[in-house]
């Protein structure tokens, strides 16, 4: 498979760039005409693009930065980051749409500046033709319901689209600058976690404000962090085999064990499946790997046991919790009907409307204890959240766009450096983690995890370009 270059003539990225701000000053007249949008904001709106490229010329060198930004958001726990920006106008800006801005400016200040890239990365054909089909289907189902329903186009589902941008900002970093990126970022977010447990187990509160489990109990960290958690555990397992020194090694296994700590007091089922399929993955794949856990982790044994022992004293309701939790699901389980039922108002007449589904933001309805419950987003399923809006076009492009991701990831995995190889197993186990929690929850719909997925799909396209395959000359 080719990738796709970004490299175009400069005249042409200029006059894009020029287009764009001719567009952005149509807004101007249009919000002073009919008055629906205050005069700050369209002049914002139509200075965007020259404050981008202006921003971008401060941040071009490192600008990769951002795709590290826009990782760490989830793993802070500080909720302010996930909520949209208080700006006039009720216009709903996330934190992660302006990441995404400041990419593209510093992408196009590089390419107008003609500055020769340290590390020039190829983008994958993931981004070529996968990504303009599902653009397109997205796209389609954004106006669908834009006609049908009254909602603005521009909302979370032209987002799952347009965040593919973020790998603007992965187009000149190499691998080792990537990997060293991730560790410390996964790293850090790992402990600032488990503190974070510690102090919510120690005084009975919780990180969400979905505490109450399904099946009794309450849940101390958040599914949403759990999932970042799982790239903590990924990451660190796989320094194990790139980190040859006994001392580093237990820093490596430590910092597994406290993301597994993480990840189980957020007592998130599909998070469990998703490390119960990831991690034998690894150790059945990576002999030293294999090798190296079973001859470190009984030196753990005993300070696991002393935690443990301290976490079941200071809260012992945490063992049945687990145990409910792993015990299977009933028909009962409030958590279960309330899905079952929102997925079957969420398909409602798309098998007439099967091509391009009914349009994103049609609000679904259902009743459940004698409520009526209506939703207009993801029914805690994103691939019906994708079928629904924008039929199989958007679902079917999607899935096309994964198996491309997967294949030219596995391509490139054949023949890399050990650190690129750890850089593209990383990438694949973690966005099988969001993959796998797509199916139970609303993945797809959250800005910060959308473009985590972007982030994780574009970062294989790094060792093409920056790692040096075994046997070739320096």
């Amino acid at each position: 498979m080719r990738s796709m270059a970004l490299h175009g003539p400069r005249w042409l990225i200029g006059a894009g760039a020029l287009l764009a701000a001719a567009a952005a000053n149509v807004l101007i007249g249009w919000g002073a005409a009919v008055g629906q949008k205050p005069l700050l904001l369209a002049l914002g709106v139509g200075l965007l693009p020259a404050l981008l490229i202006g921003f971008g010329a401060l941040v071009e060198s490192h600008r990769a930065t951002l795709a590290w930004a826009a990782l760490a958001l989830n793993l802070t726990g500080i909720p302010i980051f996930s909520e949209p920006l208080p700006l006039p106008g009720g216009a709903k800006v996330f934190p992660t749409d302006v990441l995404l801005l400041l990419a593209v400016g510093a992408w196009l200040a590089s390419r107008l500046s003609g500055i020769r890239a340290r590390h020039p990365v190829r983008l994958s054909v993931v981004f070529g033709w996968p990504l303009a089909l599902f653009a397109v289907a997205v796209t389609s189902g954004v106006l669908i319901g834009s006609e049908r329903y009254g909602v603005s186009i521009v909302g979370q589902p032209l987002r799952v689209a347009l965040y593919a941008g973020i790998a603007l900002a992965l187009t000149d970093v190499s691998v080792a600058a990537a990997w060293r990126a991730i560790t410390v970022l996964f790293y850090a977010g790992a402990v600032v976690q488990s503190l974070w447990a510690v102090y919510y187990v120690a005084t009975g509160t919780s990180q969400t404000e979905s505490a109450s489990l399904s099946t009794g109990g309450v849940r101390v960290l958040a599914l949403s962090v759990a999932i970042y958690l799982t790239g903590s555990l990924v990451c660190a397992l796989l320094n194990l085999e790139l980190e040859r020194r006994p001392g580093r090694q237990l820093a490596h296994l430590s910092v597994a064990c406290l993301a597994l700590f993480g990840i189980v007091v957020s007592f998130g089922r599909t998070t469990y499946a998703a490390v119960v399929l990831i991690v034998p993955l690894l150790l059945l794949t990576r002999r030293y790997l294999r090798r190296t856990v079973l001859v470190l982790l009984p030196l753990l044994l005993p300070v696991l046991a002393v935690a443990v022992i301290a976490t079941l004293t200071v809260q012992p309701t945490i063992l049945p919790t687990l145990s409910a939790r792993l015990s299977g699901t009933s028909t009962d389980d409030s958590a279960l009907v309330w899905r079952e039922r929102a997925r079957a108002a969420v398909l409602e007449g798309v098998d007439e409307d099967w091509l391009t589904g009914v349009g994103f933001a049609r609000v679904s309805s259902f009743e459940m204890n004698g409520q009526v419950i209506r939703i207009a987003g993801d029914p805690h399923n994103s691939y019906l959240f994708l079928l629904a809006g924008g039929g199989v076009l958007a679902l079917g492009s999607f899935l096309v766009l994964c198996g491309t991701f997967v294949i030219d990831a596995l391509r490139r995995l054949r023949s890399t450096s050990p650190e690129g190889q750890a850089l593209i197993v990383w990438s694949l186990a973690t966005w099988l983690a969001f993959m796998v929690n797509a199916l139970t929850g609303p993945i797809f719909s959250d800005p910060e995890m959308m473009m985590t997925i972007w982030v994780l799909i574009a970062l294989p396209s790094i060792v093409s370009a920056s790692a040096r395959a075994p046997g070739q000359p320096r």
